[in-house]
């Protein structure tokens, strides 16, 4: 029998592609429950978190509703790493007791699904480091990528990708991502029979 497989879906937003780039948002989802954090902006800067102007030109010209999301968003009160982390791990636990209370299993695998782990991973993993001197709440074996998973996919079945549904309009939005891209993981494991 196959072991069954708690997703997350993690993405961030984030004004830099570099490890050290500034993080404004984390979303995490799992197929019931999600979690939205706005990262704080003062602490950010104080660890000179890096903004890259490329980057933001980029947001300006090609997503302009990011931009428009951004300065909604100034004046909030952002949550500090260690609060986030906290939060992260319990909401992680909670999931994982969840599930094993549904399935009344005991042996169960992680995914930790980023649409790149180089990048959300990678750039996570830097400011939990740089800010809290602690790591990701997952270890690299539970990570996944969304974005090799969706090429093997059209590779397998070009034809099945024009029934898939289309990203949401207000994409680059943490939660709005991560929920469209956990939603088309099932359809992408469906194409490639896995």
């Amino acid at each position: 029998m196959e072991t069954p497989t708690l997703d997350f879906m993690i993405d961030i937003e984030t004004l830099g592609r570099r490890n050290d780039a500034f993080i404004i948002e984390m979303a995490c989802v799992t197929r019931t429950d999600s979690v939205q954090y706005y990262f704080d902006p003062e602490e950010q800067e104080a660890y000179s978190r890096r903004v890259e102007a490329a980057t933001m030109h980029w947001h300006i010209y090609t997503h302009p509703e990011m931009i428009k999301h951004m300065l909604e968003m100034q004046g909030m009160q952002g949550q500090s790493v260690a609060s986030i982390r906290s939060d992260l791990d319990e909401f992680i636990a909670w999931q994982i007791r969840k599930f094993r209370d549904v399935l009344q299993c005991e042996s169960y695998q992680l995914a930790f699904w980023m649409n790149s782990p180089r990048f959300d991973g990678a750039i996570l993993q830097h400011c939990f480091q740089q800010i809290e001197d602690t790591d990701l709440p997952w270890t690299f074996r539970d990570e996944a990528d969304y974005r090799t998973l969706r090429r093997l996919a059209k590779a397998k079945d070009r034809n099945a990708f024009d029934n898939l549904p289309q990203p949401p309009d207000n994409a680059h939005q943490a939660l709005v991502d991560a929920s469209y891209q956990l939603d088309m993981i099932s359809h992408f494991k469906h194409i490639i029979n896995c």
